[in-house]
């Protein structure tokens, strides 16, 4: 990533490559939370990987581990993403 950027205060750097946020507790039913990043290479890589992971805790159990990790491969398109 390139240097210098500003990150939303639920956001830090985990290294030079990784960008590490928190969302807080996700509702069962109900609207989810926006958390926008607007980040900027160094270089011009052809593509870019975003993980999403799901931190258990407070006791909670997940009858379903395997659905925790998500890892998409995002292009240079030009075109913002979402997930």
């Amino acid at each position: 990533m390139a240097g210098g950027q500003e990150l939303p205060p639920a956001c830090l750097w985990s290294s030079d490559r990784v960008v590490s946020c928190r969302t807080g507790a996700l509702r069962a039913a109900g609207g989810a939370g926006e958390l926008a990043l607007d980040l900027r290479t160094a270089g011009f890589p052809d593509e870019m990987t975003v993980e999403v992971t799901t931190a258990w805790r407070d006791g909670v159990a997940d009858r379903n581990p395997g659905n925790d990790r998500h890892r998409v491969l995002v292009l240079a398109t030009g075109d913002p993403y979402v997930f």
